[in-house]
Order: C-alpha cells, then sequence, then structure tokens
C-alpha cells in the first residue's frame, strides 16, 4: 500500500472517530498465513485500533490488529466495487474521504469493525455554535 493512501485512511480514523481510536498506525509484526499446506511469515506493519467506548454489545478497550496486507487486499476489493472511486483514487489520495476509510476498514476486517466516524468539516469552529 502507497504511504500517502494508508496515512490518509488513519487521518481519517484518528480524526472523525466516534468509538474507536488509532493506538499505533507504525508499529511492525510478524503475520503467519497458511500457504499450499505450509506455514509463512512475512513482516509487516499493522494498524492498531482500540473501542474507547462499548458500541453494539463490543466492549470498551478491545483491541484490533489490522495488518497493511489485509487493508492492501481491502483496498483493491474496494476499488472493483467501487468505480469512482478507483478513479479518483488513481488522481491523489486526498480523494480517500472518511465513508471510504470506513469501508475499506470494514473489508480489511471480515466486517468485524464499522467505524461510524463523524461527517464533521475540519475546519469547523465549534465554538461559534455553542457561543454565538
Amino acid at each position: 500500500m502507497r504511504e500517502p493512501v494508508y496515512r490518509k485512511i488513519v487521518f481519517w480514523i484518528s480524526n472523525q472517530r466516534t468509538w474507536i481510536d488509532v493506538v499505533d498506525a507504525d508499529m511492525y509484526g510478524v503475520f503467519a498465513f497458511l500457504y499450499r499446506g505450509y506455514t509463512c511469515h512475512f513482516t509487516s506493519r499493522f494498524l492498531l485500533l482500540r473501542a474507547y467506548k462499548s458500541n453494539n454489545g463490543i466492549a470498551d478497550g478491545t483491541t484490533w490488529i489490522v495488518s497493511e496486507y489485509a487493508l492492501d487486499r481491502a483496498l483493491a476489493e474496494y476499488r472493483k466495487i467501487n468505480r469512482a472511486f478507483r478513479d479518483k483514487i488513481k488522481k491523489s489520495p486526498d480523494y480517500i474521504r472518511p465513508a471510504d476509510a470506513e469501508e475499506i476498514i470494514r473489508l480489511a476486517t471480515g466486517d468485524a469493525v464499522r467505524l461510524n466516524l463523524i461527517s464533521m468539516p475540519l475546519n469547523s469552529n465549534l465554538n461559534t455554535f455553542f457561543y454565538d
């Protein structure tokens, strides 16, 4: 996965979160998988997510480890599903939106994690809403 795409997904999760937080996005670990009956190992960066609130029967403190390989496969699958996203992502990773990051994480975790990111503009000033 290209670094700017990975960073944009992490950015949206950490800035638009509602119940899951990014604990670490730069950890590396050894992952195992079966290939033709043999156990193979590879080292990969992974995204460590933690629920800081209870939601839909998931207790706070629950953690998920999402490998970069799983994110890359989910991104490839999402490109096949969503043609508009595929065309936008070719231009720049800046076109990734919170809904795209949610769907990529959902696909990467096998539908185990639904982020429910908020859709608030990043440049909004909350003080004007409460004090005017």
